[in-house]
């Protein structure tokens, strides 16, 4: 059983139980399959699936989770990123996992940018806000 599996049975179960408690933010189990769905939709769109790398790039908080889960139902394996890297340091974990993808932050998206810019190869950035 995957984690994708383990968190459809808790949403099929307790669809209206929060899930994810943020500051004043609450996302029920429900809420939290729906948003990462969508990532995940977004992410077959631009033709991530199975055996892709696909680098997350957020701080702790409910974007995380819902990038998180989207990467897996889509297929892909997370390549988690500290959110305090360096372009070059965010190049080099691009180069050297041969990630697919991006999903990140808005607000890092010129970090992701700076970072994918020297790739040479294709490489979507998602913003998950």
């Amino acid at each position: 059983m995957t984690l994708v599996d383990l968190f459809a049975t808790s949403v099929r179960r307790v669809p209206e139980r929060s899930a994810i408690l943020f500051r004043d933010r609450r996302l029920t189990y429900g809420d939290l399959a729906g948003m990462a769905a969508a990532v995940a939709g977004l992410l077959r769109d631009v033709g991530i699936g199975e055996g892709s790398r696909v680098v997350l790039m957020s701080p702790n908080v409910p974007e995380f989770g819902v990038g998180y889960l989207g990467i897996l139902m889509a297929g892909a394996t997370v390549v988690p990123l500290n959110p305090l890297l360096k372009a070059d340091e965010v190049r080099y974990v691009l180069e050297d996992s041969s990630a697919a993808a991006i999903v990140g932050l808005e607000a890092s998206l010129p970090l992701l940018r700076a970072a994918r810019a020297e790739l040479g190869r294709r490489c979507p950035i998602l913003s998950l806000d």
